[in-house]
């Protein structure tokens, strides 16, 4: 009896290890290549796996219009069998090709038959969205990404593709005001900060650009890339901005191995505009919060001659913020560093592009600055990152 019950006790967890799933190298191979954004990687692993894995097929071709290789792309689908043509996911591939090639009619379609064969509606709402920006229609597209955001579209993904939309209509303040707390709360993401780098300089707002460069650069090399972006996108009005598809923001999370965050990221509303009160306070500056210091100090060139130095930026463990209400190109007045200081509880000054800029208030957290920000009367003031360089200012 006891042999009997060692050997079905033994022919179960035998049974057990058997039934446990093996890991495809295959698969774990472009696990990898996607965690790593290798897109020359994962191109030679679909082209070199086409004959083991049919899927692969797809998987190029959507490689291929990420990368905008359209020609690429198309040559790819004639591998495609009839049965697979008739699969939303190709259906939505194909879609794409005629959006990405401004086949409107074709592309129309192709989107028309994608959510006919079932496809998802984010999706369909995210390519229309783009389609419908490309044909000059942009509130439409605008309405069709705020649909998909209401229908689980990432919020970064869509507000990514809204500001795209005001650039396309050169309201690029209206673009700076999504992209920026986009930048706040994910800071290190790419398409963001290639976005906020050129809102920024054709809202001829050249700090933000700055400080979205000095994550990458020391001081010296992000004012000379600075320089060179401003001579070079202001005349053209050309440059292409990054619209955003889901699968590369799933990519990019798992990249980066964060969890979806708790901060929204969204713009805060405008401000209505202030009484006459405000209106005869010291005048706003054109350019944008700071962004994130630097990851090691940069290196200042010495001030024009009569010029104080400025402060250099150095990192902090953790990030604090403030509320940017004015900046000068000299120091405020008493009287007018009195009223704020009574106004606000407190006031800081940071000298920076030769200016010198005032913010109040002093938050743990970027959802505490923005409750605080609700309360402040100056328009356009917005929320910065508070660094070493914002020294307390006395009445």
């Amino acid at each position: 009896m006891t042999r009997t019950l060692n050997a079905a006790v033994l022919a179960l967890i035998l049974a057990g290890c058997a039934s446990q799933p093996v890991d495809d190298p295959l698969d774990t191979r472009e696990t990898l290549l996607k965690a790593a954004n290798n897109q020359p990687g994962l191109v030679a692993h679909y082209k070199a796996n086409l004959q083991s894995k049919p899927q692969y097929k797809l998987a190029l071709i959507n490689v291929y219009l990420d990368q905008g290789d359209i020609r690429s792309a198309e040559l790819y689908t004639s591998l495609l069998t009839e049965t697979e043509m008739t699969q939303p996911p190709v259906k939505l591939a194909l879609a794409r090709i005629q959006c990405q090639q401004q086949h409107w009619l074709e592309c129309q379609q192709a989107l028309d038959g994608y959510r006919q064969a079932g496809g998802d509606t984010v999706q369909y709402l995210l390519q229309q969205g783009r389609a419908s920006a490309g044909q000059g229609r942009h509130e439409e597209a605008i309405a069709q990404f705020e649909e998909a955001r209401r229908l689980g579209a990432d919020d970064l993904l869509v507000k990514n593709n809204q500001a795209v939309v005001r650039m396309m209509q050169k309201r690029y303040a209206d673009a700076l005001q999504l992209l920026y707390p986009l930048y706040l709360v994910n800071p290190a993401d790419k398409g963001i900060q290639a976005n906020l780098i050129l809102a920024a300089i054709q809202a001829d707002r050249p700090e933000v650009a700055l400080d979205v460069l000095r994550r990458q650069y020391d001081e010296a090399q992000a004012r000379r890339r600075l320089e060179a972006l401003v001579g070079g996108i202001r005349p053209k009005q050309q440059d292409e901005v990054l619209w955003m598809e889901e699968q590369a923001l799933s990519d990019a999370k798992a990249r980066l191995g964060r969890e979806p965050q708790t901060e929204s990221g969204f713009a805060p509303e405008p401000k209505p505009v202030a009484g006459p009160a405000a209106q005869s306070r010291p005048e706003m500056d054109k350019s944008q919060p700071a962004g994130n210091p630097p990851s090691t100090a940069p290196a200042v060139a010495a001030p024009p001659a009569g010029q104080p130095g400025q402060c250099v930026v150095t990192p902090a463990e953790e990030k604090r913020f403030c509320v940017q209400v004015t900046s000068w190109e000299r120091p405020l007045s008493r009287r007018l560093r009195q009223d704020f200081n009574e106004r606000y509880g407190s006031l800081f000054e940071h000298l920076s592009g030769g200016r010198y800029r005032y913010c109040v208030g002093e938050f743990d957290s970027l959802a505490g600055a923005r409750a605080f920000l609700t309360e402040v009367s100056e328009a356009g003031a917005y929320v910065v990152f508070k660094t070493n360089c914002h020294k307390r200012v006395a009445p």
